[in-house]
């Protein structure tokens, strides 16, 4: 599920470069703005704000999951890790 989300946000970051490519802004404008219409630059816009707002939820999300594993769940790697450390001091 982890690798999942990986390709996800790369594909998201990677639409955001790609859409953010033919905006025209106030401050900063794409550099290939000029070849598209004003209609498909708005299509384009508003896809690019729509994209951020997800690619901030996602985080969100996955900043959450981290939490609910650290508190909630324990993996089989910290059981294996707790099991170490009991062979490590019957060990000494």
């Amino acid at each position: 599920m982890g690798s999942l989300m990986v390709f996800l946000m790369y594909a998201l970051v990677t639409f955001q470069a790609t859409t953010g490519l033919f905006l025209e802004g106030e401050i900063w404008s794409g550099p290939y703005e000029h070849i598209v219409s004003s209609e498909t630059e708005g299509t384009l816009n508003s896809l690019h704000h729509t994209n951020f707002s997800l690619i901030q939820v996602l985080i969100l999300v996955h900043v959450l999951a981290v939490f609910g594993y650290l508190f909630f769940k324990k993996t089989e790697s910290d059981r294996s890790d707790d099991n170490r450390q009991k062979e490590i001091r019957y060990c000494l």
